[in-house]
């Protein structure tokens, strides 16, 4: 996917007709991490930013909730976004890949889905039932009840620009950051000493430090 780009003169180029972007970066940002990426210079010092591994989860995040909300809407169903969804998105993505994190929400909106269409009106609306749903594979995975299964991407969920950027050109692996955890990508240049001084602890725009993800009609800040 040739979204992004540095060209001879060591500028970012982009596709902005096919790329799609979680974040709002700062052109120049971008350009360093590209640059870096490309000429494979100071990775170690790169990786070892806590900023830049906050960025990766964050876009992770992002990509799971995504799907949430697609999955959701396919099943006309309505997702409840809350910060207990964000805690146990994070706790599955500490443990797993995205592409476990995908097969659990499509198992737990699978069993809300068949709640549905029980005729007890007494019971919780199906939507509210999803959160739940989602921790309890998870602790399933967790203690060895169900099966550890991967998914793979498709045409209705493909790899983002911005995602390509962070993890297959820095880390050098095809979708590393939908097949791997980031302490799987991380751990093998935090056993090696960092090289370089630079710091990308400000990335984004020195002038806010503020960003958000969006996904369909939602915005978390």
């Amino acid at each position: 996917m040739g979204y992004i780009n540095i060209n001879e003169e060591q500028e970012l180029e982009i596709d902005y007709q096919r790329a799609t972007f979680e974040f709002a970066y700062d052109t120049n940002d971008l350009n360093k991490v590209m640059v870096v990426a490309k000429s494979k210079k100071d990775i170690h010092a790169l990786v070892a930013d806590k900023q830049f591994r906050m960025w990766c989860a964050d876009i992770q995040l992002a990509e799971c909730l995504n799907y949430l909300t697609t999955r959701t809407k396919l099943n006309n169903l309505e997702p409840s976004i809350t910060e207990k969804l964000f805690s146990i998105f994070r706790s599955c993505l500490a443990e797993n890949s995205v592409s476990v994190v995908y097969y659990v929400i499509y198992r737990a909106v699978e069993m809300a889905a068949k709640s549905s269409q029980t005729l007890d009106t007494t019971q919780k609306h199906p939507s509210s039932s999803i959160s739940s749903n989602i921790e309890l594979v998870f602790g399933q995975i967790s203690t060895g009840v169900c099966r550890r299964n991967n998914s793979f991407r498709d045409d209705s969920h493909p790899q983002s620009a911005i995602t390509k950027l962070f993890f297959d050109y820095v880390f050098g692996i095809e979708d590393g950051g939908f097949h791997y955890t980031l302490d799987e990508l991380f751990n093998p240049y935090r056993s090696q000493k960092a090289c370089g001084q630079v710091s990308y602890s400000m990335l984004g725009s020195a002038q806010s430090t503020s960003y958000s993800i969006k996904f369909d009609d939602l915005k978390v800040v």
